[in-house]
């Protein structure tokens, strides 16, 4: 005869069973976190793209406004004129230096390579 005792069996089983559901649920986690960090990822890469192009396309203008005034014979534009413009999409960029204002810091800080 055995000297198990009857409740060992079913006990080994359900502390199995409950460790196997422990790691599905942090699995499951993690994928989840894994998930969400990559789409939030993509999104700030979207943002900065849209910003970006928009800032080109204005100094693009900027230039075009410049070059058509100066071939025209014409004086440029006020300095004004050319902050109206940029200064939206300027803005968006530089907000994307303060996102890691830390990281920032210590560029300026880095001392210049000879």
């Amino acid at each position: 005869m055995s000297e198990i005792p009857w409740w060992a069996l079913p006990l080994v089983a359900a502390v199995f069973a409950l460790a196997g559901a422990g790691v599905t649920l942090l699995v499951s986690a993690r994928d989840e976190y894994a998930r969400s960090r990559a789409k939030r990822t993509k999104r700030w890469y979207a943002e900065r793209k849209e910003a970006y192009v928009t800032l080109l396309a204005e100094f693009e203008r900027a230039t075009y406004r410049l070059r058509a005034a100066y071939d025209g014979g014409q004086p440029p534009p006020g300095p004004f004129t050319y902050v109206d413009a940029v200064g939206p999409a300027k803005f968006v960029t530089d907000l994307g230096l303060l996102e890691n204002r830390f990281a920032f810091a210590r560029a300026l800080r880095r001392e210049p390579t000879a």
